[in-house]
Parts: C-alpha cells; structure tokens; sequence
C-alpha cells in the first residue's frame, strides 16, 4: 500500500474505540472525543518531522 490507503488500516484501529462505544452504550466516551482527533492530527505532524535531519541525528542519538 502506498499513499493515503496506507493510512485506512491506521484509521480503522484509531476508530474501532468510539465506535464500539457508540455501538454498545449510545454515546462515545469523552476520552474518544479528545484523543482521536489528536492522534488523526499527529499523523501528516510525524511524517514530516520524520522525514527532517534534526530527526534523524536525535534519533541517531538516543540509539546509539
């Protein structure tokens, strides 16, 4: 998988909580409300520092 469908199993997994919850009790927890929209913002953030030199040395760093 390339591209944006790489990001569809990713998605699936990030969803299954709230809507579970919905499913069985009627209303996503709160907790859902808050975290799943910072892990789908942190994405396109963790690839592109990912891909930055300073990243690299860091982790270079904290590896060796």
């Amino acid at each position: 998988m390339s591209g944006a469908w790489s990001l569809v199993p990713y998605a699936i997994l990030v969803l299954t909580g709230p809507v579970f919850d919905y499913l069985t009790r009627g209303h996503i927890h709160r907790a859902y409300m808050w975290s799943v929209p910072l892990v789908i913002v942190s994405v396109p953030l963790r690839i592109a520092l990912g891909s930055t030199a300073i990243w690299h040395r860091f982790f270079d760093v904290i590896t060796a």
